[in-house]
């Protein structure tokens, strides 16, 4: 069986948002087991946070954990 062909540009947008939706769920589960006295909206606050941390450079995103 062939691999197979490049995706058209509706597929393609279509796959980057499923994997950004998966991250964002992921995120959200994370930031559950990481605070689990936390409610749902403090949940939601702090994906907020770190949803808007998006646009920083990759050196000031993990300089806030450490790394």
């Amino acid at each position: 069986m062939s691999p197979p062909g490049p995706l058209d540009p509706q597929q393609a947008f279509r796959v980057v948002l499923e994997l950004f939706d998966t991250s964002v769920a992921i995120m959200r589960q994370n930031l559950r087991r990481r605070y689990p006295d936390a409610d749902e909206a403090d949940i939601e606050a702090r994906l907020r946070r770190w949803l808007t941390k998006a646009d920083q450079p990759l050196s000031q995103a993990f300089a806030a954990r450490g790394r």
